[in-house]
């Protein structure tokens, strides 16, 4: 499993005062993270990329949880309601393991994204840089109001124990569409490598980095007819 795609996003994160956060109209994928909607450099005194999500010094402990030296000190909110369904065969073990506890701490709608390095952050909106307190279209606040209950459940193990169960989902060993060179585990999350628990996260369909995805949002399979669905769902 590629350490750069657990990497990857883990934060799928903040966005930037300059960039609608609407439209991610412009980027073109699989250029990193310069110019993306994730590129927040213009909020530094010196144009810093990496500095809202990752230090090379005195990293934020957080325990056991996973987090590549992380600058940010919110974690977010720390449980959500999640998305419950008849047609569900997965048990959600830890909503926001791994990747997806780091993209959660710009994405909750609440932590002020400048909120790094020991800062709060601008937590009352008066400045350059606003919390976006809206998980409707339009917003970036993923898990405001309605915590995860309206969005893709994440944090289930994906394995063929799922796949059989399921009876409508595709094995791990499957190329996401439009994207050949990778396959459904290698942007799985595996806490402890070998030990064959591969969860689903954030990072599953979303490249933070802008580096293996290959098409808007971040997306590491094609919206075109649904591509990035249909790598895991058999329909």
């Amino acid at each position: 499993m590629k350490t750069r795609n657990v990497i990857a996003i883990l934060c799928a994160i903040t966005l930037c005062l300059g960039f609608a956060v609407s439209s991610f109209a412009g980027i073109d994928p699989g250029t990193g993270i310069k110019d993306s909607p994730h590129d927040l450099s213009v909020l530094t005194d010196d144009n810093r990329l990496c500095a809202f999500c990752h230090t090379p010094h005195h990293a934020v402990d957080m325990g056991s949880q996973y987090a590549p030296l992380w600058s940010r000190s919110d974690i977010g909110v720390a449980g959500y309601a999640q998305y419950d369904s008849t047609t569900i065969d997965s048990t959600v073990v830890d909503q926001l393991i791994g990747p997806s506890r780091l993209c959660m701490s710009c994405h909750d709608g609440v932590v002020a994204v400048d909120a790094y390095y020991g800062s709060t952050g601008d937590v009352d909106g008066g400045g350059a840089v606003i919390n976006v307190g809206d998980d409707s279209w339009g917003g970036y606040g993923v898990g405001l109001v309605s915590g995860l209950s309206n969005d893709h459940p994440i944090g289930f193990i994906y394995d063929a124990t799922l796949v059989a169960a399921d009876g409508e989902l595709n094995p791990t060993t499957t190329p996401f569409v439009g994207n050949t060179a990778m396959t459904i585990y290698d942007a799985l999350y595996e806490p402890a490598p070998g030990a064959g628990n591969l969860f689903m996260t954030c990072a599953t369909c979303h490249d933070v980095h802008n580096t293996d995805n290959v098409d808007d949002y971040f997306l590491l399979g094609e919206q075109n007819q649904s591509g990035i669905c249909l790598t895991c769902h058999d329909k």
